[in-house]
């Protein structure tokens, strides 16, 4: 085999190997200037198989093997202006420049007019023009590949002095040109894949510092977030603590309040039974306001005891018709002075509930319907459906727009149509509360302009059949009452009260002071004891009661405990002695009823009337 021959084969297979290389990392990494290096070096190894099976041999080259080697340069140029990032201008004029001398070219090749020296000089310029595009691609990356780079750059011109000087035969001289595409492809390769591991190692640290960051920054925003927490259950505390305190406020203000309350009422009582029928008016007049603050102080002293789940309800059979008739009895003179139809349902049922929360549920939802109506009626209906009994409370008011239909629950909160209306917006608040927590379903159903109608679902119960009460006596027939009260004001109120309705007195201050009262009157025990619960210096009125009634001469005795803690187990104790609460501030006439209904009882006989 000649040495030309060995020429072209190396020349073949070293392009054709370059370009399988380039073929393979375009392949892998979709680099685009591999994908223009794999295009040059495969039309390069077409170019000189053409060249060395077309035509052997021969001074010129075969024109089709020539503008291969054109257009071989000429993706070369546009490879090169992808992998050096030249400029788009430069780049363009590159290219334009290289494809129309690949053209002239050609065309001359086909027309056998120009030289082989000259097209090979063209290669040769080309490959220059390349190698000067590397540098300028190299300049900011790593240093391997230079050498390839500095090698190819002095080949070409070496192999045409040696031609020139006949070392080297002529038609080689074609072939020699493959030599510096061959290493500069290898430097590109080279230097391109060092640069992609560099800009992928680049990309690593830099998403490694990224992820370094952002966990710095999730555990900066993560203390951040515990720290906000830690002020946040802080202020929460702290706004905890300020709500205790004030519920524990308002309950002492409340309690505290209900004292003058209480007297303010007797007193009033006892104003109306010594003053002429003349002077009743403004004597009357005191006596409402006392009854409407002492609604208010309920309400108040039931809401504090509520918001802070103090409240423990004590579920049992409750005698509805008590309550209807309470209802008609409180509320039928207040709907007649505003002109209202006000009607009870009457029903013979029991429900299962807490007597004293379902009282001030219908009381409130009463006090309500009358209170915002102007016009119309009030109705109180019960629907019996065997497993549980349905109340509406049904009024033709201005109703409640479907917006504020929550909002009327909320503290404090009046809706506009109540301006000019006396109250404190926290009646269906407690309906509520206190509708949750003995678990009764409370619906409300209202249409603006047509009225509200408020339904309680409560479950049935049996209650024993009540005997038939005789007529309530209007005065007492001088029975002894024993009052036990610390507060001075109070007990003197309720002494006259009792003295002008007929009834003989024995008043104290504790228990001692009780039995020399009695002793005075030449009686060991009186026909009704009312104690207050909180005789002062740590007495009790409910142990001072327990005490009593361990004595025989104490036992037609009957007793009324009063006072202002609703605390359930008070009214369990209470229960378990058989003694009646009356809660302050009580109604004088509540009192005097509640008293009558126990006299008749201790002379007689049936269950212990209601607590008043």
């Amino acid at each position: 085999m000649e040495v030309i021959e060995v020429v072209r084969l190396a020349a073949a297979l070293s392009s054709g190997m370059i370009g399988a290389l380039y073929l393979l990392v375009w392949r892998h990494l979709r680099l685009s200037w591999a994908a223009f290096y794999a295009a040059a070096f495969l039309l390069m190894t077409i170019s000189v198989s053409f060249d060395t099976y077309i035509q052997p041999s021969g001074d010129r080259p075969n024109p089709i093997s020539t503008g291969l080697a054109q257009f071989t340069a000429w993706f070369m140029v546009l490879a090169m202006n992808r992998f050096g990032s030249i400029p788009p201008r430069v780049g363009r004029v590159i290219s334009i420049a290289v494809g129309l001398m690949a053209v002239v070219i050609t065309g001359l090749a086909i027309l056998e007019r120009i030289p082989r020296i000259a097209a090979f000089g063209a290669i040769a310029a080309v490959s220059i023009l390349m190698t000067i595009q590397a540098l300028f691609a190299f300049r900011h990356e790593h240093a391997k590949g230079f050498g390839l780079v500095v090698i190819a750059m002095l080949i070409y011109p070496l192999a045409m002095a040696a031609a020139a000087s006949g070392v080297m035969p002529l038609p080689s001289l074609r072939y020699a040109g493959i030599v510096p595409a061959v290493l500069t492809g290898m430097s590109v390769l080279t230097t391109g894949l060092l640069r992609a591991q560099h800009r992928s190692e680049s990309a690593e640290r830099e998403l490694r510092a990224l992820n370094e960051s952002l966990e710095h920054r999730v555990a900066q925003r993560t203390d951040e977030l515990r720290e906000a927490v830690k002020r946040l259950d802080a202020a929460n505390q702290e706004l905890t603590t300020l709500n205790a305190s004030r519920t524990r406020l308002m309950a002492s203000a409340c309690h505290d309040l209900r004292q003058p309350t209480h007297a303010l009422g007797m007193l009033a009582e006892v104003a109306l039974q010594k003053v002429p029928e003349t002077a009743r008016q403004p004597i009357e007049d005191i006596r409402q306001c006392s009854t409407s603050l002492s609604n208010m102080l309920d309400m108040l002293l039931d809401m504090t005891q509520l918001e802070a789940d103090r409240y423990k309800p004590s579920r049992q059979a409750v005698r509805l018709e008590d309550l209807l008739n309470e209802l008609h009895l409180q509320f039928a003179p207040q709907a007649q002075r505003k002109g209202l139809a006000f009607s009870v349902d009457t029903t013979t049922a029991g429900v299962e509930s807490d007597p004293h929360l379902l009282r001030r549920i219908l009381l409130n939802l009463v006090s309500n319907g009358i209170k915002y109506t102007s016009v119309g009626f009030v109705h109180v209906s019960v629907q019996d459906e065997g497993h549980q009994l349905k109340v509406q409370v049904s009024d033709s008011g201005p109703g409640i727009p479907d917006d504020k239909v929550d909002s009327v629950f909320a503290d404090f909160v009046r809706l506009d149509t109540a301006q000019g209306i006396h109250g404190l917006g926290i009646g269906l608040p407690i309906v509520k509360r206190a509708a949750a927590l003995l678990g009764h379903e409370l619906q409300l159903h209202s249409q603006v302009g047509q009225g509200t109608t408020f339904t309680l679902i409560l479950p049935s119960a049996i209650v024993p059949a009540q005997a038939p009460e005789a007529a309530p006596t209007t005065a007492g027939q001088g029975q002894l009452i024993g009052i036990v009260e610390n507060d001075e004001m109070i007990l003197t109120a309720v002494s006259q009260l009792l003295e002008g309705r007929g009834f003989q007195v024995a008043s104290a201050r504790n228990a001692l002071e009780l039995q020399e009262s009695l002793a005075r009157r030449g009686s060991p025990s009186p026909d009704l004891l009312i104690s207050d619960l909180h005789l002062g210096r740590d007495q009790n009125g409910m142990d001072l009661i327990g005490g009593l009634k361990q004595s025989a001469h104490w036992q037609r005795t009957a007793f009324v405990l009063v006072t202002g803690d609703l605390d359930a187990e008070v009214a369990t104790q209470a229960s378990t002695l058989g003694v009646a609460v009356a809660y302050k501030p009580v109604q004088p006439r509540k009192l005097l009823s509640l008293m009558d209904a126990l006299l008749k009882r201790s002379i007689g006989s049936g269950a212990m009337p209601a607590s008043a």
